[in-house]
């Protein structure tokens, strides 16, 4: 994201900023890459944020530094969902980014406040799929699949085969400045 944007926004709404992030699938689903949220999600604007909720201003730097670090997933799925106020008792509980995708029973442990729908959409736009060079795996069905674009160029073997797009930070193919379209087979879902 531009700088001057970023630096411009410190007092404004920083949902909404996330919200813009948002990168709209194939199927109609949407994600945010960890790279354009590390890049927009900046120190400063959490602890503008933090000030604007009220939070101890003895703890901002630390709660701040704590999500730049360790935390910046889960901070962000809390801000879509209105409830960043709650960041405090995930740092408390160390329930951050590496422990995402979370589940329902953990989440409900820490906090019964949050809707259903934290742990059944908010998380997974946050923790879209990366294609790595391990190409056999399991892929949940609630992950979100980056396919930014998609054409049908065929069939065969029982199903239809489309040229499709994988979002550039969302694959460890090839460098980050090569975008690359391959033909795959869908197939049946």
């Amino acid at each position: 994201m531009d700088q001057s944007l970023t630096e411009s926004c410190e007092a404004a709404d920083l949902r909404e900023l996330v919200r813009r992030l948002r990168t709209r699938t194939v199927s109609d689903r949407y994600f945010i890459s960890y790279s354009a949220l590390k890049n927009t999600v900046t120190r400063p604007l959490i602890i503008e944020n933090f000030r604007q909720h009220g939070f101890k201003e003895q703890r901002i730097p630390d709660m701040a530094t704590i999500i730049v670090n360790d935390g910046l997933r889960t901070f962000a799925i809390l801000l879509m969902l209105g409830q960043e106020h709650l960041i405090e008792l995930f740092i408390n509980y160390e329930e951050l980014d590496s422990k995402l995708p979370f589940e329902k029973d953990g989440v409900e442990r820490i906090t019964p406040l949050l809707p259903s729908r934290f742990w059944e959409e908010t998380q997974w736009e946050l923790c879209p799929h990366t294609f790595r060079t391990r190409l056999h795996r399991k892929i949940r069905s609630e992950e979100i699949l980056p396919y930014v674009q998609e054409a049908r160029v065929g069939e065969g073997a029982g199903g239809e085969i489309f040229k499709c797009t994988i979002a550039v930070e969302q694959q460890q193919f090839y460098p980050q400045t090569k975008v690359i379209t391959t033909p795959i087979g869908c197939g049946d879902e």
